[in-house]
């Protein structure tokens, strides 16, 4: 798609760049985040192939919500481009990235995620043998039970489970990092007892075992997009506002309040790193009080 002076086109090498990290194994929800970004810059200020620091330096500096987000992600396509010979120069090269919140991600309140839980339960106990009542109840227990993302859980097949051993195989595949892992759950006779019986209506229905668990009536995917609606719908009906990753930082940061090992809780959730941990983590003077009593002092007999 050549433009007027026959040069590349910010189009052209977005398209080649979507290919290099398609085949390097990043993730569809990476190269859709790369794509609205990039896209985002050139359809706002509609600036000129590799002329763009100009615009660049005036949109970074606009207030933003996410604004790394949208830094590191043109930063890193005009790298790619300089070295593929795309152009000569990186106009966000040495720009800073935005000093930010550590630690932006708030407590979530347990009474809410109770009242949600709750309100998919009543309606699981009014008609239990309607497939999507059943499927809502069991995967917002999963979800809160093992802290996994949304975009992860909602791809799980029935083959990826091990009831017996409390335990779910997240492929690579469908990994936001790419590498597989196991997640456990928690001991619930109802959690498992739920898992079973959504395996059993769906192979009493012919749906294939590779399906995935938390489907549609029909064996196919539920979206991320549809089970966030579900979620807003009910929390909207019940007076509440919350989202399914609420679940998540909900699993992380009760479970580093009641003294989980930080190092396996990163391997369950799959943080590639322990700066991720931190986000989570929120003390108070009762944490702090605990973590004293775990001093050597307590070894000491004669005090």
């Amino acid at each position: 798609m050549p433009n007027s002076g026959g040069g590349p086109t910010w189009e052209r090498v977005l398209h080649e760049y979507l290919i290099f990290l398609s085949g390097c194994g990043r993730s569809r929800n990476t190269l859709t985040l790369y794509k609205d970004q990039i896209a985002r810059f050139y359809r706002d200020k509609k600036p000129k192939w590799d002329n763009e620091k100009k615009s660049f330096l005036e949109w970074n500096g606009e207030p933003q919500i996410h604004s790394n987000h949208r830094l590191d992600s043109c930063r890193r396509f005009w790298t790619w481009a300089v070295r593929s010979g795309h152009r000569k120069s990186n106009p966000a090269e040495i720009v800073p990235r935005r000093i930010t919140n550590k630690y932006p991600i708030a407590n979530v309140n347990m009474s809410d995620i109770s009242k949600l839980t709750g309100a998919f339960h009543n309606e699981y106990r009014e008609r239990p043998g309607q497939w999507e009542r059943i499927r809502n109840y069991t995967y917002i227990l999963f979800a809160i039970g093992t802290g996994i993302r949304p975009g992860e859980g909602l791809k799980l097949r029935r083959d990826d489970f091990d009831i017996n051993e409390r335990y779910a195989l997240v492929r690579a595949e469908y990994a936001k990092t790419r590498q597989s892992r196991v997640v456990y759950f928690p001991q619930s006779a109802e959690l498992s007892g739920l898992l079973r019986r959504v395996m059993e209506m769906q192979a009493q229905s012919g749906i294939p075992s590779s399906a995935p668990l938390f489907s549609d009536i029909k064996g196919r995917e539920l979206s991320v997009r549809s089970w966030f609606h579900i979620v807003n719908q009910r929390a909207s009906q019940i007076g509440i506002r919350i989202r399914p990753y609420d679940f998540r930082h909900a699993f992380i940061t009760h479970s580093l309040s009641d003294g989980a090992n930080p190092y396996d809780l990163r391997d369950q959730v799959g943080h590639s790193n322990m700066e991720m941990m931190k986000r989570y983590y929120h003390s108070s003077p009762d944490v702090r009080r605990n973590t004293a009593n775990l001093s050597p002092l307590r070894k000491i007999s004669s005090v």
